[in-house]
């Protein structure tokens, strides 16, 4: 469907047809850079805001978007692109297959600061690249409408990773140099623009043709009851994701996902402290992972995780439990405070939970666990929470998927871009990077990975929850699918 330039929608005074989408929690200042891409509240504006090559549909399945069709060669190392000609960005640069590959390049070297960015570190040519030498890397542009990668062997995660607002088409005129110019502000490319930044989000306007009951306008934010009652009766969605309401408010229905988001607790090994032995580790493990299944948090729609992904084999469930009490017998010595961040992402019956662990592990082991609360109007926050080298423990609330994907793990324990779970014995990456992408992932794929994360200690898995939505009668419940992560507001119908 050809991207219409229309401005913000109107219809002759009568109701834009508006959503209200409000997020569950304040997960850091609003930003519409690339580079900040990986939360909650930046993620669901961008997905609507940038054309990426494909989109992650609510069957499940990738669907067609910059790119019409896409097909690759029988050993997944070469894939072409063809690209739909009639998107516009919103500074008048057609979106063809020589924008887009400028555009991916640029991405690539902004990527790469953090290391080299998993998939795409496998293209041919990208030791080169590098360096700096460009004309190698095997992204080719044969004409202005296909777009072809070549890769030293099959890229794990590909169409995941290009259906993903990290990888879609941003204006040059945003950047400096390999930096976002300013957080506020950005060249629309996708389904809607932003008109307005919000005190905790922005207000989209669409700029596609609306394909027939999509909302015109939407406002993301995050949830206050003040926001609520100035709502009226327009359609709302709430995405409760990790903080579901202990009562359902009237006139509103929950829709619930399949349990992919991972809650836990993220042991430092990296420092000088008491976690820098694995022995101690492993016992802090056993002790905490049984404190929480005698004393599970019953919270909205969360399971106790058995494994780091849920639902586990009998088998596989009885040889963790095996390995999680073999020293359950030991001590832990310390005398030095253990530090656990936490932030405003974390609900408040959460972090009692875990303060309850933290009191009967403190009892058992003499251990002094403090809770210090995170600074986010400190610029090095981000690298404080994530960089494993300034606290102890951390809760972690990750989206793993409902089974194990060797480029999901790569991103996850072996790259710097993602939640940077440590990998202390190397054993995780060494397992992932052994496996091809071109066989199934098999039950014994996972059964290593799940013995290796128990046996290193340092992801301690909680519980597992889906993805859950508020709607009002003014949304189509059907229009809202269990197995997206995300919404996209195109695709959604909304009455007046």
């Amino acid at each position: 469907m050809r991207v219409q330039l229309t401005g913000v929608p109107e219809f002759n005074g009568r109701n834009l047809m508006t959503l209200y989408y409000f997020l569950p929690e304040n997960d850091g200042s609003p930003s519409l850079s690339v580079q900040d891409s990986d939360t909650l509240s930046n993620l669901t504006v961008l997905e609507q805001v940038v054309a990426t090559l494909l989109k992650y549909g609510s069957s499940g399945r990738y669907e067609t978007y910059l790119a019409k069709s896409w097909e690759a060669t029988s050993d997944q190392r070469i894939w072409t692109f063809r690209l739909n000609l009639d998107f516009v960005a919103d500074d008048g640069t057609r979106i063809d297959a020589l924008s887009f590959a400028r555009n991916f390049k640029r991405l690539l070297n902004i990527h790469r600061l953090n290391g080299d960015p998993p998939t795409f570190k496998d293209l041919v040519g990208w030791d080169e690249f590098k360096l700096g030498n460009e004309s190698n890397l095997g992204i080719d542009t044969p004409s202005v409408d296909v777009l072809i990668f070549r890769f030293t062997k099959p890229p794990a995660g590909l169409l995941e990773f290009l259906s993903m607002p990290m990888y879609g088409f941003y204006a040059d005129r945003d950047f400096d140099g390999l930096k976002w110019k300013d957080k506020t502000q950005i060249t629309a490319s996708g389904d809607y623009r932003v008109l307005a930044k919000l005190e905790n989000g922005f207000e989209l306007g669409i700029r596609r043709e609306n394909p027939g009951s999509a909302p015109n306008k939407v406002f993301v934010n995050t949830f206050t009851q003040e926001r609520k009652k100035a709502v009226g009766s327009a359609a709302v969605i709430v995405s409760e994701r990790t903080n579901p309401w202990a009562d359902l408010p009237i006139g509103f229905e929950r829709i619930t996902g399949i349990p992919t988001i991972l809650h836990g607790l993220v042991v430092t090994p990296n420092l000088e402290n008491v976690f820098a032995d694995k022995s101690n580790r492993q016992v802090f493990a056993e002790t905490v992972l049984r404190i929480n299944r005698e004393r599970p948090l019953s919270y909205g729609n969360s399971a106790l995780a058995k494994a780091f992904y849920a639902n586990p084999s009998p088998d596989l469930e009885t040889k963790l439990r095996q390995k999680q009490t073999k020293g359950s017998m030991a001590k832990i010595e310390s005398d030095r405070s253990i530090r656990c961040v936490v932030g405003p992402s974390e609900p408040p019956r959460v972090i009692e939970h875990i303060k309850s662990i933290f009191d009967e592990v403190s009892k058992i082991h003499g251990l002094k666990i403090e809770m210090v609360n995170e600074d986010r109007t400190d610029p090095a926050w981000e690298e404080r929470r994530y960089g494993n080298n300034f606290f102890d423990i951390r809760p972690a609330i990750v989206e793993v998927g409902a089974q194990i994907q060797d480029w999901a793990v790569n991103m996850m324990f072996c790259s710097s871009l993602g939640i940077s779970f440590p990998d202390p014995s190397g054993e995780i990456c060494k397992i992932i990077h052994g496996h091809s992408s071109l066989s199934e992932i098999s039950n014994e794929l996972r059964e290593r990975f799940e013995l290796a994360v128990a046996d290193d200690a340092v992801v301690l898995p909680l519980y597992h929850t889906g993805q859950s939505w508020l709607i009002n009668s003014k949304v189509d419940k059907n229009t809202i699918s269990p197995t997206m992560g995300l919404p996209r507001f195109i695709t959604l119908k909304v009455t007046e």
